[in-house]
């Protein structure tokens, strides 16, 4: 069973509650001001901070738009 994608619109970001951007054919969805990505899995958008990665250029929506950290948000921890 898919999410509807009435219910894709909805989702926001988790930090700063902008709507966060599926780009087709990807499972990530894309937190601009935040300038991070977060993970689809099975269908399942994961909405956790931890599970956040750094947004990579040819991933940015508008990044000219924003600043390059949301203010409201802490480094992303790296991995590894």
């Amino acid at each position: 069973m898919s999410i509807q994608e009435t219910l894709w619109d909805i989702l926001a970001c988790p930090t700063c509650k902008t709507t966060l951007v599926r780009p087709p054919n990807e499972d990530i969805l894309i937190c601009d001001p935040c300038r991070v990505r977060f993970p689809i899995r099975v269908e399942i958008p994961i909405l956790l901070m931890e599970e956040a990665t750094p947004l990579k250029s040819q991933d940015a929506v508008a990044s000219n738009r924003f600043p390059p950290v949301c203010p409201q948000w802490p480094p992303i921890p790296t991995k590894g």
